[in-house]
């Protein structure tokens, strides 16, 4: 029966309970009975119930205004999160890519320390075999002006000469001379003509001592020679050591200022990887919230559409039905217990009233839309 459909929306209707029984209670006289036949007071009724079901209506219709204003904020909201997610995948990309960038930086300046390294160790070989003859010349040099200052030039003088002293000169010289290769005779001549006085000593002693003093200084003089001879190239080795030193040490400072670099570079990867696990779980966690709006604002779509398909054409449908006359097939035929196809009996609104079994011409089968009725 469409009264069922009726009566479901008075009850889901924001109403006292007092008018609600009422309503109710009315519903079947009044919707029952054709509108050509309704009583003044019947009426009101049927007007008083469209004025129940407008505002149950208008109040669905606010209630999805307002649903589907929640969800365009929402969209807002979730377009919001889509270009956040977008824009934080997009710099972590660009952070790793950086951090790629500095490893290789990171690789190419290790590189340059090894390379550095091995320069400035073949320099320093370099110049520790090149001055390895002037090193000894130098030193050479250095004990023989020592030996002519402090032993010959002692021998030679006459003031305070003892014998004692004599031959500690004599225990420097003899070996110096042998080391030197100064000959034979000079050097067989040594021990006799070192251990006389300078004023005991014969022509011949005296030649010998002068002809080591010479043979020393000669020495000295080759030396110093070779020690000249040598500077420009031990400069210049001392120079190229000094040079891959510097470009060690410059390659040090890159290969230090690009870990600096590196460690930036991973930390900004860090925090980028961060944002996007914190922008997708927010993402996520909106979609559900999304999701949830939309599935109560379909819902209160259906129930609208529900409400104007099922309970307010049960209404309208009973609001709106007439008696139709029914004319006799032949003339002088009387015509009684008219009835009409799918319409419930309506009882007389007062007693001694005629009318009986009056059917609703025109009202369709109602069927059932989730298990209530619809026309």
């Amino acid at each position: 029966s469409m009264l069922v459909g009726v009566n479901e929306a008075i009850n889901n209707a924001v109403l006292p309970e007092t008018c609600r029984a009422m309503l109710l209670a009315g519903a079947p006289q009044c919707l029952l009975t054709p509108a050509d036949q309704r009583h003044e007071y019947q009426e009101m009724y049927v007007r008083m119930l469209g004025e129940v079901l407008e505002n149950t209506k208008q109040a669905m219709h606010d209630a999805l205004d307002v649903d589907n204003a929640k969800i365009k904020q929402a969209e807002l909201i979730k377009d919001g999160h889509e270009n956040t997610v977008t824009t934080t995948a997009s710099s972590l990309a660009s952070k790793l890519g950086e951090v790629a960038d500095k490893e290789s930086a990171l690789k190419r300046t290790s590189q340059a320390v090894l390379d550095a390294k091995a320069k400035v160790a073949e320099a320093q070989l370099e110049q520790s075999r090149g001055d390895e003859k002037l090193e000894k010349a130098e030193n050479d040099k250095k004990v023989i002006e020592d030996a002519l200052n402090e032993h010959v030039n002692a021998l030679k003088e006459e003031s305070d000469w003892e014998p004692a002293t004599a031959n500690i000169h004599l225990d420097t010289l003899l070996p110096l001379a042998k080391w030197l290769a100064l000959g034979e005779s000079l050097i067989s001549a040594l021990s006799t003509s070192c251990t006389k006085q300078s004023s005991n000593r014969s022509a011949f002693d005296v030649m010998v001592m002068n002809q080591l003093e010479a043979d020393l200084k000669n020495r000295v003089a080759e030396l110093t020679v070779t020690l000249s001879n040598g500077a420009p190239a031990s400069k210049e080795r001392s120079a190229m050591v000094v040079a891959m030193q510097t470009a060690l040490d410059k390659a040090n400072d890159e290969h230090q200022h690009a870990a600096t670099q590196l460690s930036g570079a991973q930390g900004t990867h860090r925090e980028a990887a961060c944002a996007i696990e914190l922008a997708e779980a927010e993402f996520v966690a909106f979609l559900t919230e999304y999701a949830r709006l939309i599935e109560v604002r379909d819902k209160k779509t259906f129930e609208l559409d529900n409400f104007k398909n099922y309970n307010m054409l049960c209404f309208t449908t009973l609001r709106d039905k007439v008696v139709e006359e029914v004319k006799p097939i032949m003339e002088g035929t009387a015509v009684q217990n008219v009835e009409f196809a799918g319409v419930e009996k309506v009882e007389p609104i007062m007693e001694g009233t005629a009318v009986q079994n009056v059917a609703l011409a025109g009202v369709e089968k109602v069927e059932p839309v989730d298990g209530r009725a619809h026309v």
